[in-house]
């Protein structure tokens, strides 16, 4: 490209950002004039000048109304004008529903910056154990680096995305703490869905809305003020919004069916922009590329507002007040109060009335019922000792136990002072191993990767694990199914005698 076409582009990227500056900066100055500005007349236009504005226009100028707090005001227009949507409204009423004024008390300003209380990511602790909510105010929070590494990755995936959608942004890559080849790969997949989902919506409707990192607030659906969370991806268009969540977490296998966090997210987004866009599906979106998995459940605009009048706010105003019942199970995983609470000790401690008896003593609804909790069981244990460590850490005793230092590894002081002494009484101070596969594959790349090797790399059958029904993953033959497929066989060929 040269020098002159480089600047025509900047001149025109320049006129087209300050474009949007004017829009918006004229948008927010009707917002906000007094009564008195309302009430000066217009300025006079020549009448050949007059056009009726583009459904396209009016739609976007709404949605910048309504991104900048003022969705409620929104609706009340569109329902000024007799309408319950705005593609109801009769275009040669455009002019003056763009002229209209609105004053507003900004509730977003009031929570911008502040705390979720209620957040759309502890939902399923929260809905499922009322309480909780306000026990968890007594911790102080634990930042961990696996939560870290997962703030990179998201922030790596806002930068893909973005820039994939033709936005100037800046690259994060160089400021990130965690970033490897791994969290590149996972960013690029998780932007290439992004990016097909763009797509599918441009075949819908011709102006799609595309947010990254949205905050999305929930307030009216749960009775709470200052209830929100932040999308990852919100895609709106006609018949669809479409909400995407990224998981970069390798251990939980997150699930989109009726996930309360993407409900949330999804019911703030239709706060905003429910009935500027005609949206009467909502799909939920997990993208977990660690596991594998990508998860998507549909619903339709009813279904999501019924729940969230039925469970959603019952269970926050319970929350809110500190009422309800305390509730053990899954949810407990990420609760701050998990490892001393009473309810998830008396829930795990169930197991003793079965006095440890020898397994093969007892009965198969029995062992059944304790697959159930095992893992949970196991969990809890652990965090009792992590909890009881940190305890006598800080000076507590516990009768029966002292802490002592643990064991440990012999370690080189300097690496480098060690290969040189071996090689200079010569010897070879280094083993030669073969990469593994994803070392070897980042090293050739995929496509070097699999022209090479591709023959030459299999995948054995995975080790038998017993697992709840709910998972995904197909059933194996166990010795008794070939049995009976063989018995079935046998009987097949006698019949045919």
């Amino acid at each position: 490209m040269g020098k002159m076409s480089d600047l025509d582009l900047q001149i025109k990227e320049l006129r087209s950002c300050g474009e949007t500056i004017l829009e918006i900066a004229e948008t927010l100055a009707g917002i906000f004039s007094s009564h008195a500005a309302e009430d000066t007349p217009p300025k006079a236009v020549p009448k050949e000048k007059l056009k009726t504005p583009a459904f396209e226009e009016v739609r976007h100028r709404m949605t910048v109304i309504a991104q900048a707090g003022y969705s409620a005001e929104v609706k009340a227009l569109i329902t000024k004008y007799g309408a319950r949507k705005l593609s109801d409204i009769d275009p040669s009423q455009f002019e003056g529903l763009l002229k209209e004024r609105t004053r507003s008390e900004s509730r977003r300003q009031e929570t911008m910056g502040k705390h979720s209380f209620l957040s759309a990511s502890a939902s399923h602790r929260w809905i499922n154990c009322p309480p909780s909510a306000r026990l968890c105010e007594e911790y102080a929070d634990r930042p961990s680096e696996y939560a870290q590494e997962g703030t990179d990755c998201h922030e790596l995936c806002a930068y893909k995305v973005e820039k994939a959608l033709g936005r100037r942004v800046k690259d994060p890559t160089e400021n990130l703490t965690y970033y490897s080849q791994e969290m590149e790969d996972c960013a690029e997949g998780y932007c290439a869905f992004v990016m097909e989902e763009v797509a599918k919506a441009r075949e819908r409707c011709t102006d799609p809305l595309v947010l990254v990192e949205q905050r999305l607030d929930y307030s009216r659906y749960v009775g709470i003020e200052g209830s929100f969370g932040t999308g990852d991806c919100v895609i709106v268009s006609d018949g669809l919004l479409h909400i995407i969540d990224y998981k970069h977490g390798l251990g939980v296998l997150v699930s989109a069916e009726k996930n309360s966090q993407l409900s949330c997210y999804a019911l703030g987004a239709l706060d905003l922009f429910d009935g500027i866009y005609d949206i009467a599906q909502v799909s939920l979106t997990i993208y977990q590329p660690r596991r594998e998995n990508v998860s998507t459940y549909t619903m339709s605009r009813e279904e999501l507002l019924a729940w969230a009048k039925t469970v959603l706010a019952p269970a926050a105003k319970l929350a809110y007040e500190g009422k309800g019942e305390f509730k053990a199970g899954g949810h407990c995983q990420f609760c701050k109060a998990k490892a001393n609470c009473r309810k998830r000790a008396e829930y795990n401690l169930e197991l003793a009335r079965y006095d440890f008896e020898m397994p093969a003593l007892l009965g198969d609804d029995e062992v059944a019922a304790i697959l159930t909790k095992a893992d949970e069981l196991v969990s809890w244990a652990g965090d009792i000792k992590d909890y009881a460590l940190q305890k006598a850490l800080s000076g507590t005793k516990f009768t029966g136990f002292k802490v002592v230092e643990g064991r440990s590894n012999r370690k080189y002081t300097d690496e480098d002072a060690v290969a040189k002494a071996v090689e200079d009484a010569g010897y070879e101070p280094y083993e030669k191993r073969l990469l593994g596969i994803t070392a070897m594959s980042q090293t050739l790349g995929r496509k070097k990767f699999e022209e090479l090797l591709g023959g030459l790399v299999y995948k054995p059958p995975g080790k038998p694990v017993l697992v709840p029904e709910s998972d995904k993953r197909p059933a194996m033959n166990t010795a008794i199914n070939d049995f009976k497929e063989n018995e079935e066989d046998n009987n097949y060929g006698k019949d045919r005698k």
